[in-house]
């Protein structure tokens, strides 16, 4: 059986750019039920999903120093 020992830092960098656009997209959705009076509402997740992979690929530069 082989032992593969994986760092937390390699973990990080593997889940970050898949966790970061979801969490950016929740907080789309949550500002879009919790203001009122947008023309386009879906706009906000787009936004937040984009935003999410933006703060990935930062965060992901960072730990690969």
């Amino acid at each position: 059986m082989a032992n593969h020992r994986s760092t937390m830092r390699a973990k990080l960098i593997a889940a970050l750019p898949y966790v970061m656009p979801v969490l950016g997209g929740l907080c789309g959705v949550i500002y879009l039920n919790t203001a009122e009076g947008f023309p386009i509402p879906f706009l906000w997740v787009g936004i937040g999903i984009f935003g999410g992979w933006l703060a990935a690929r930062f965060m992901v530069r960072l730990l690969d120093r």
